[in-house]
């Protein structure tokens, strides 16, 4: 993974889905399958190793026997103990694998085979996945079938994982947050034992198996149609039963119960259908960009990014394909609470006295230039344990939904106090997260004041030892936004001090974000990101048959300033699908409120307009010049449509052709027009016109990454471009 993944389930098909198990028969053909190498029948040379495991990891009841070629077979790279990256790489190993175990909370052993290093940089970061049968029926897979029957469904000689890590990336093999040029080591293995675990579909791109016929994983049962909510894949034997289209509609759900209530939106959580198809990260993700709070088992990851644990809709998940042991995870804390409190309390240690412990790490500066985390210590000098423990926090940021705050205690226990918040503004004052609060962090307003429910558990850390260094780490994908943490505080054994949470959350709401008028827009986001590539195809085929004109969506550039419509239309579609600037709200609040202006056309029936609304609203989304073309008087629109402006009061148009989105001081045209000379084409340029750090004169070794199937990487910086780069940020114009 890296920079990109997968997923999986069980159901009560779960005691007869693999030959293998005690007293059965060894299926004919044995296949390893990840969703970066596909398929691979597993021969007599590609057996598990003998002998015993060059590691093993015994955590919390679990353990990982792992047996590393790199050491077998002495080749001086990767995992080898001789290489240089070898203690470093093994030791990030064992940590999620002990992350694992402690989120598991079972016992059980895996056998783990990691296969040879890569080290080209040029393919998948990684892949890993497990081992299946051509035995028809929904299938678990060799590791979560050995962990819910406790035996090795192949056999002695099958390990239940695999691995292959390619080590010619520039990784972070530290601890510590990955530097903007570096990919999180941690963060990608993380992700790539999800899909040993099962977290995949083993669908190729026409429905039909990967493995044999009526074969498939437990992970391809949740799969539905978003619209209707039915499964793409049913029976006994299972088959494919929905549309070949629906692979690649962008429309694609999950219907699990567990995810959906812990990604705790209202609706079900996406899965990765693009368009067109992309063998290794169809169907086996979320749907990366639309999960609000981000995820582990997304399809890509940025240089800089880091996420060492699973989010809530990762574990849903989980459980919902199988892995039951997971449902005690951050749920029923609350249980029984009333039932023993009052018993307990003065029964044994007697009720602690309430305790803050205030940092003075701080102030600290959040500036994704200087670093994309920002971290800050705490220390706490007594020894106790950890019973209930809430946090306090300061923070002076315009806009919530960049940041990403998680909090590690000193043994190395670390959960996400809120990612990506969805809602607009900016601002924690005395904002204070604690388990018992009633309202969720996700679900208050900006500026946050009182008492909110984290998006991850403080219960994480009940019986640590408290004493040590805390750490709290800020994590920004906003290249223009600046702020800073003014303090925090841990609070041991106490009730959250604020009366009235929440309340009057919406006061002043917005401000900080804009003039500070204090109206701020209600946060706006997307259910799935639209295909505007297809639609924009058959948009222009129509607007050739209006006009007699022959426009292609590739390459026409219907304003007539200089850009092909599909490039500024691609600019548009980073930003309110994937995020990561500070635009995104404002400008999916615009693109929706154009949507059903448009629907509100007398053209939109009689016309057909419903085919291409979105690539429609899309365009008049973009600038003045382009709304001047499309709402010509032979399509018949009339209605008013608005442009996104930045700041939202001017008239600044940074989506057309003369805007600035990243303020680097080089219009979108002009970068358009560098990109064109340096022949590196629409991804780089839509790189370019949204990074402040590019100017569209970089080579195509600055251009993102895809492994065949595995992770798509983002290159938010300069690695592999030569020379020496400053780092420096030209200021939004006021």
């Amino acid at each position: 993974m890296i920079i990109e993944k997968s997923g999986v389930r069980m159901t009560i098909f779960l005691a007869c889905i693999l030959a293998g198990v005690a007293g059965t028969a060894v299926p004919e053909t044995i296949y390893r399958f990840s969703p970066a190498t596909g398929a691979i029948p597993v021969t007599s040379e590609k057996v598990l190793p003998p002998g015993a495991p060059d590691d093993v990891v015994t955590h919390n009841g679990l353990t990982v026997n792992i047996f590393y070629m790199d050491i077998r077979n002495d080749t001086n790279i990767g995992f080898d103990n001789d290489a240089p990256t070898g203690p470093a790489a093994q030791a990030r190993l064992r940590d999620v694998l002990i992350y694992i175990a402690n989120t598991f909370n079972t016992t059980g052993t895996l056998d783990f085979l990691v296969q040879a290093s890569e080290s080209d940089g040029t393919g998948a970061l990684a892949s890993a996945g497990t081992l299946y049968s051509t035995a028809p029926g929904w299938q678990t897979g060799a590791a979560l079938h050995r962990l819910t029957h406790g035996v090795k469904p192949f056999g002695p000689n099958y390990e239940e994982m695999y691995m292959t890590v390619d080590f010619g990336w520039p990784w972070n093999f530290t601890t510590n947050p990955p530097g903007i040029t570096q990919v999180d080591f941690m963060t990608v293995l993380l992700h790539e034992a999800t899909h040993g675990l099962g977290f995949v579909s083993l669908s190729n791109s026409t429905g039909g198996s990967q493995i044999a016929a009526n074969v498939y994983s437990v992970f391809d049962q949740f799969i539905v149609r978003r619209a209707t909510m039915t499964p793409l894949f049913s029976g006994n034997p299972p088959s494919f039963v929905g549309n070949i289209a629906d692979l690649t509609s962008n429309d694609l759900a999950w219907s699990g119960p567990s995810a959906f209530a812990r990604y705790g939106q209202g609706v079900a959580p996406g899965i990765y259908a693009p368009s067109p198809w992309a063998p290794g990260s169809s169907l086996s993700h979320w749907d990366t960009g639309n999960i609000v709070g981000g995820a582990v088992m997304e399809h890509a990851i940025s240089f800089g990014a880091m996420r060492r644990q699973w989010a809530p809709v990762d574990l849903g998940g989980m459980i919902d394909f199988g892995h039951a042991w997971l449902a005690g995870e951050g749920e029923g804390e609350g249980e029984g609470e009333g039932e023993g409190e009052g018993e307990g309390e003065g029964e044994g240690e007697g009720e602690r006295e309430c305790v803050e412990y205030v940092s003075t790490n701080v102030p600290r500066v959040i500036d994704y230039l200087l670093d994309p985390v920002t971290e800050s210590t705490l220390n706490v000098p007594d020894a106790f344990s950890v019973a209930d423990l809430n946090v306090k926090i300061n923070i002076s940021y315009p806009i919530v939904n960049d940041l990403t705050v998680n909090l590690r205690s000193p043994v190395g226990t670390e959960i996400t106090l809120f990612s990506n918040i969805p809602r607009p503004g900016g601002n924690f004052s005395e904002t204070i997260l604690d388990d018992q609060a009633e309202l969720s962090i996700t679900s208050g307003n900006a500026p946050f004041t009182g008492c909110f429910r984290p998006q991850s558990n403080l219960s994480a850390f009940s019986g640590i030892n408290a004493q040590g260094t805390w750490r709290l780490r800020i994590q920004t994908n906003d290249f223009f936004t600046t702020g800073t943490l003014t303090g925090w505080s841990l609070y041991f054994d106490c009730e959250c001090p604020l009366a009235g949470e929440g309340e009057g959350e919406g006061e002043g709401e917005g401000e900080g974000e804009g003039e500070g008028e204090g109206e701020g827009e209600e946060w706006c986001s997307l259910a799935f990101c639209p295909n505007f590539d297809a639609e924009g195809a058959a948009f222009y085929e129509l607007l050739s048959i209006v006009f007699g004109l022959p426009l292609n969506w590739a390459t026409s550039d219907v304003d007539g300033i200089g850009i092909p419509d599909s490039w500024e239309v691609a600019v548009l579609e980073q930003v309110i699908c994937r995020g990561g600037h500070a635009l995104r709200n404002h400008a999916t609040c615009v693109f929706l409120e154009n949507l059903e202006t448009l629907r509100m056309e007398p053209v939109y029936t009689l016309q057909g307009l419903s085919v291409y609304e979105n690539v429609i609203a899309g365009l008049l989304s973009l600038g003045s010049e382009m709304q001047s073309a499309i709402t010509t008087p032979a399509l018949g629109l009339t209605n008013t449509y608005r442009t996104i402006e930045w700041p939202w009061k001017t008239a600044n148009e940074p989506f057309s052709p003369f805007g600035d989105p990243d303020a680097d001081g080089l219009t979108n045209l002009e970068e358009f027009n560098n990109v064109l000379a340096a022949g590196t084409g629409r991804t780089l340029y839509v790189i370019a016109v949204l990074s402040p750090l590019l100017d569209g004169t970089e080579p195509a070794g600055a251009l993102p990454v895809g492994g065949v199937g595995g992770l798509a990487v983002l290159l938010g910086a300069l690695a592999g471009a030569g020379g020496a780069w400053t780092l420096h940020r030209k200021r939004r114009r006021q």
